[in-house]
């Protein structure tokens, strides 16, 4: 188990740690930091069900943007090409009816 230092307060800390236990620091999770668009302060964000992700800033308590993680974007790449899908036989189907 290789050891850190806290970027806060300088003491040695497990790697493993989550936080500090000298000054509570949050150390894991840091990699995933978002900035709040209305105070510019950086937010570490809670990984929900389906990993979803919401947190509110602490400082001005403004609830930051899910991201509603990768099932989405495959629900719409789906759907587009399922709309893609549509109008192309009906498009073929068009052309086949009208007389040449």
């Amino acid at each position: 188990m290789p050891l850190i230092n806290c970027p806060e307060c300088k003491s040695t800390v497990s790697g493993e740690a989550e936080i500090c236990p000298k000054c509570g620091y949050r150390i894991l999770g840091r990699e995933h930091l978002v900035r709040c668009p209305n105070c510019d302060h950086q937010v570490i964000p809670v990984f929900g069900p389906e990993n979803r992700v919401w947190t509110y800033c602490p400082l001005c308590k403004n609830r930051l943007k899910a991201n509603m993680g990768p099932g989405l974007v495959i629900a719409l790449v789906l759907v587009t090409m399922m709309a893609a899908g549509i109008a192309i036989f009906l498009l073929t189907s068009f052309l086949r009816s009208r007389p040449q």
